[in-house]
Formats: structure tokens, sequence, C-alpha cells
């Protein structure tokens, strides 16, 4: 009577074990089969395309992106993406940028940028909770609650006054705060307001705030007598710039320029 009631019970085990890794094996198929649009390319020029794995597409308008996409352009190539939740993403010349996340609830936006030029807009809806937006580079990390801001990774170039460092991420910001960290830092990092840019060089800590165009760091060009974005990188100052007017303290807040005299 004994074997005749452990047995089913060890049946049943097995019929568990194998069900459990049943589920293993089919959950990533599910989850990969759900919707995973993250928005659609609106504005495309130059060479300009999408790896999505292994395929290789034109970044045509109308096409969707999927999170996981790489956004990839050549030299003269442009590409504006408008995201589920109408914030948008736009490269310009020679970048490269993978959508790492795009969700609804919370909304939240992570995108890694590992080269070139990237402009975002942060859509934050009026009485709605702040998106969460965030640009990742192979140094920083520059956060977003609803803001326009540039995001430029070079990597292999030299700069005045940097020694043997030739890894810069910068960021300008137009509208809004955006948080400017070191990739892996324990610390906060500091607050760059509008009007002012800031950078990060290697691994080390950001540099202080300073006016747009005013601290050497490269920036995303409007291209010439447009209002329109045709992205490319500007050329590094070859000197280092003239102490700015203004700064920007951690805490984010400028300071008062120092009496005319």
């Amino acid at each position: 009577m004994r074997a005749l009631t452990v047995r089913p019970i060890r049946q049943i085990n097995l019929i568990l074990a194998l069900g459990f890794v049943f589920a293993l094996i089919l959950a990533p198929r599910a989850a990969f089969a759900q919707t995973t649009v993250a928005g659609t390319v609106t504005s495309s020029s130059g060479p300009a395309t999408i790896q999505r794995g292994a395929a290789t597409l034109g970044a045509a308008v109308g096409t969707p992106v999927d999170v996981g996409d790489r956004l990839l352009t050549g030299v003269g190539g442009h590409i504006i993406v408008r995201l589920n939740d109408q914030s948008t993403l736009e490269l310009g010349d020679s970048s490269n940028v993978v959508v790492d996340q795009q969700t609804a609830s919370p909304v939240a936006t992570r995108v890694s940028l590992f080269g070139g030029a990237l402009r975002s807009f942060v859509n934050h809806t009026i009485g709605a909770a702040a998106p969460n937006f965030e640009v990742h580079t192979p140094n920083a990390v520059a956060a977003a609650r609803g803001t326009r801001f540039d995001t430029i990774f070079s990597a292999g170039a030299a700069r005045p006054t940097f020694g043997d460092c030739h890894n810069f991420t910068d960021v300008a910001v137009q509208d809004g705060v955006v948080n400017l960290a070191t990739a892996g830092a324990a610390g906060g990092g500091i607050n760059v307001g509008a009007g002012y840019e800031a950078t990060v060089p290697c691994f080390l800590a950001p540099t202080g705030s300073g006016p747009l165009g005013m601290t050497g760091a490269a920036s995303f060009s409007a291209s010439a007598g447009g209002t329109s974005s045709v992205g490319v990188i500007a050329p590094v100052a070859p000197v280092p710039p003239p102490a700015c007017p203004t700064c920007i303290d951690m805490g984010g807040s400028p300071n008062p320029p120092p009496p005319p005299r």
C-alpha cells in the first residue's frame, strides 16, 4: 500500500517540476511577444538605420522603434523619434543610441548614447507625475524630469587642461533642470539649469556649470538658417574659455554675476 501512495506523489512532483521548467522556457517568449514599441520615426535624412537584433532596417518616416533597437546615423545623418509619451529623441550626425526602456506606467524612458549627439525633449503633461527620463553614456548619467537638453559623448578626443582624459560627456540644457552624474559614482552629481552646460571628463566628477557655448563643450547645433534641427557636433574650443560670468552651484541655482567695474 505504501508503494501505491508514494508513486503518485513522485509523479505529481515530476509534473510540477516539468511545468516549472516549461514556464521558465516560455516566459521570455511570452514577454517577447508583448508589444515593445517605444515610438515612431517622424523625421529622417541622410544615412540612418535601425538595428533590431540581427536585422538592419532603414529608418524611414513611420518606422516603429522598439525597446532594444539601436539607432544609427552616418555622416550627415539625422533622425527624430517620437516616443509613446510624446517625448522626442533627435540624433545628430554620426550618432549611436539604444532605446533601453520606455514604459507608460510609471512613465519612464532610458536610452544609452554610445557616440555622437542626442537632443532630448521630455514631455511633461500638466497635472501628471513628472516622467523619469535618463540618458546614459559610457561615463555619465543625465537625468531629467521634464525638460529639453542635449547630450554629446566624444571618445578619443583631446581637450586642453584635461591631460590624458579623452572621453567626455557634455550636457547642455535649454529648458528645465538636468542632474548630471558620473557613471557609478556614489554622489548625486550636479544640477544643470536652463542656459548652462557641464561636462563629465572620463570618470571624474562633473565640471562646474557654465553658460552655453562658454565652457569648451561640444554642442548640438541647429541647421543654418532654420529652427529645426539637423544635428552636428560643433568643434571644441581650441583654448580654454574665459571665466564665465555666472556659475551654477551644486544645488543648481545660479550665482549672481559680479558687479560691473
